[in-house]
C-alpha cells in the first residue's frame, strides 16, 4: 500500500516510541516500506504534493529543507511554540536521514553479501537518484547534510566513476556556493569517495580513477583553496564565518592527500609553489577569535587544519620527491616551533602526534641527516620534544582508571591508534639508529636527572622515574651494537637496589623486541 509523507513521519516517530508495543509496531510498518519497491527520488518542492511519490520518496523528501521548515512551523503552531516541538522535529529528521541511508546501504549493492532485505531498487529510480541527491544534500541542514553525504558514498563506491559520470561536475559546481555549510557539506562528499585511493593496492583501473578524478577536480581545489584563504582573511574577526572556512580548508587537505597518496601528480608537482605558500601560511597561522582556550579536550579549527596540513607534509616527505626538497628546512622549522607551542591537553594529542611523525620520518633517513646531526639540535629534540611528550599526564591517569585495558592497548601493545608517547619513543628509537653515540649519551644525562628528581621525592616525582624508565626501554636498540654509552646509562639505575627490578625487565622486553627484528651491527 502506499504511503503518504506524514504517515512515513507517524512510523518513524513510532519507531523512537517509549512503549515497546508502539516501537515494534511501527519497526514492523517499516519494514513494509523498505520492502516496496523503491522509484522516485527528487528535492524538488513541488515533487512533494505529487501523488506519484511512493513510500521511499517520501521518507527522503521528509529531509528537504522547504518541507522542514514548514512542518517545524505547523509543529509550533500546535504546541503554542513550546521546545516539545523542536525535539519531535529532530527526532524526526534523524529518523528519516538514518532510514534513507540505510536504504540505500541495504539495496544499491545488489551482489551484498548479507542480502538486500527485500529492497530492490530499479535502474531508472538509480537514475533519478543520482542525478538529484547532490542538490539534495546541498539544500537540507547541516546535520542531515552529513547522512546524505554518507549515502552519496555508498553509492559512488560502487558506480563512481563508470555509471556515475555525473557527480564530479555536480559537486565541483557546487564550490562557488555562498553558503560555507553548502561548500563544507560538498568537500566532505568529495572526501569520502577519495579516501578509497589510499591503502589499496596499485592497479590499472585504480589509476584510471585517480587520473579521472585529477581532471574533474585538481584545478578548481586549488582555486577554491585560495579564495577560502582570502575569505579567512576577510573574516579575521568574526568567529561564525571564519570557523567553517577552516573547516573548509581542513576538508580541502584531506583531499589533497588522497589525490596524492598513491604518487605525486603533475599538476601538483607544477603548481607546488602555490600549494607549499598557503601550508606555510596556515602553519603559522594564529587566531584568538577561534582559540577556546578553557577547552582542553576537543581540538579548534586551526588545530585541525594544521594537523591536516602536517600529514600532508609528512606523504610528501616519505616520497622523497625532488621537488619537494627545496621546502623541507622551511617546513622542519615551522613544525618544530609548531610543537613547542603546543599544550599537553588532549586538544592538541591529534596536532602533536602528526608532528612527531614528520619529525621522525626525517630523523630516519640518512639523506636528512644534515637537518639534524648538530649535537645542539639533539638535546632540543631530547629535552623539548622527547621527554615532555613521555611524561605520564593528568589525561592518561584518567585514562589508565576509566578504562585500563583502552591504555594498555594503546601504549603497551601498539594499537592502530598513535599516542604522544608512543610517537615520542619512535622519534627516539629514530634517532638512535641515526645517530646513536649522542643520543644515547644525552639520553644518560637526562635519566639520570630524572631518577635524582624521583628519588629526593618518589610520592609525587614518580612521573620523572616513569619517562626515565621509558626513555631507557626506547634506547635499548643501542644494545645490538654494544656501544659504551648505553652502559653509562644503565649506571643510574644499579646505584639503587629499587630500580634493578625495572632494569631486568627493560633487558628482557629489549631481548624480546629485537630478537629476529635486526640483524646485528657489525662492530
Amino acid at each position: 500500500m502506499p504511503y503518504s509523507c506524514e504517515d512515513i513521519k507517524r512510523i518513524l516517530n513510532e519507531t523512537l516510541a517509549v512503549d515497546p508495543n508502539v516501537r515494534r509496531n511501527g519497526k514492523l510498518l517499516l519494514s513494509d516500506v523498505y520492502a516496496l519497491r523503491v522509484q522516485v527520488l527528487k528535492a524538488n518542492l513541488s515533487l512533494i504534493c505529487s501523488r506519484h511519490l511512493n513510500n521511499t520518496m517520501q521518507l527522503l523528501v521528509t529531509t528537504s529543507r522547504s518541507n522542514i521548515d514548514g512542518c517545524y512551523q505547523r509543529a509550533n503552531s500546535s504546541f503554542g511554540g513550546s521546545s516539545t516541538s523542536s525535539k519531535c522535529h529532530d527526532r524526526t529528521c534523524g529518523a528519516t536521514r538514518i532510514h534513507f541511508k540505510n536504504i540505500i546501504k541495504k539495496g544499491w549493492d545488489v551482489n551484498r553479501e548479507e542480502g538486500n532485505e527485500g529492497i530492490v531498487i530499479s535502474d531508472a529510480d538509480r537514475k533519478t537518484i543520482k542525478d538529484h541527491v547532490v542538490q539534495l544534500m546541498c539544500t537540507v541542514p547541516p546535520k542531515i547534510q552529513a547522512q546524505i553525504s554518507e549515502a552519496i558514498n555508498l553509492i559512488a563506491a560502487i558506480d563512481y566513476p563508470g555509471q556515475w559520470d555525473t557527480l564530479l561536475p555536480q559537486l565541483v559546481s557546487q564550490f562557488g556556493s555562498p553558503d560555507p555549510a553548502v561548500v563544507n557539506g560538498v568537500l566532505q562528499t568529495i572526501a569520502g569517495i577519495f579516501k578509497r585511493f589510499r591503502y589499496v593496492a596499485r592497479s590499472d583501473e585504480l589509476y584510471g580513477t585517480i587520473l579521472y578524478s585529477l581532471k574533474q577536480v585538481q584545478a578548481p581545489l586549488l582555486q577554491l583553496f585560495v579564495q577560502t584563504g582570502q575569505a579567512v582573511d576577510n573574516y579575521a574577526n568574526d568567529p561564525n564565518q571564519l570557523a567553517p572556512r577552516l573547516e573548509s580548508l581542513s576538508k580541502m587537505c584531506h583531499i589533497f592527500y588522497s589525490l596524492n597518496y598513491q604518487d605525486l601528480p603533475e599538476f601538483f608537482e607544477d603548481h607546488i609553489q602555490d600549494w607549499m605558500s598557503q601550508f606555510s601560511k596556515y602553519l603559522q597561522y594564529k587566531n584568538p577569535c577561534v582559540t577556546d582556550d578553557s577547552e582542553e579536550t576537543e581540538p579548534g579549527p586551526i588545530d585541525k587544519l594544521q594537523s591536516a596540513i602536517i600529514l600532508n607534509l609528512d606523504l610528501y616527505a616519505s616520497k622523497d620527491e625532488e621537488c619537494f626538497l627545496p621546502f623541507l628546512g622551511e617546513f622542519t622549522q615551522l613544525v618544530w616551533a609548531l610543537l613547542m607551542t603546543v599544550s599537553p591537553y588532549p586538544k592538541h594529542d591529534t596536532l602533536a602526534t602528526t608532528s612527531i611523525k614528520f619529525l621522525s620520518s626525517l630523523v630516519s633517513k640518512l639523506m636528512h641527516k644534515n637537518l639534524f646531526q648538530e649535537e645542539s639540535t639533539l638535546r632540543e629534540i631530547v629535552l623539548k620534544i622527547v621527554i615532555p611528550q613521555l611524561m605520564f599526564r593528568e589525561s592518561d591517569e584518567e585514562l589508565f582508571e576509566d578504562d585500563p585495558s583502552e591504555f594498555i592497548l594503546t601504549e603497551v601493545e601498539g594499537s592502530d591508534s598513535a599516542s604522544r608517547r608512543r610517537c615520542s619513543q619512535d622519534l627516539l628509537r629514530a634517532m638512535c639508529r641515526q645517530f646513536e653515540a649522542q643520543t644515547t649519551a644525552i639520553c644518560s644525562e637526562h635519566i639520570g636527572v630524572m631518577l635524582a628528581e624521583y628519588g629526593k621525592d618518589p610520592n609525587s616525582q614518580w612521573k620523572n622515574k616513569d619517562a626515565a624508565v621509558r626513555s631507557c626501554w626506547y634506547c635499548c636498540i643501542c644494545l645490538i651494537s654494544g656501544k659504551a654509552p648505553l652502559l653509562t646509562m644503565f649506571q643510574s639505575f644499579f646505584q639503587n637496589i629499587n630500580y634493578r627490578s625495572t632494569l631486568c625487565w627493560v633487558f628482557r622486553f629489549a631481548r624480546k623486541a629485537l630478537s629476529g627484528s635486526r640483524k646485528p651491527t657489525k662492530v
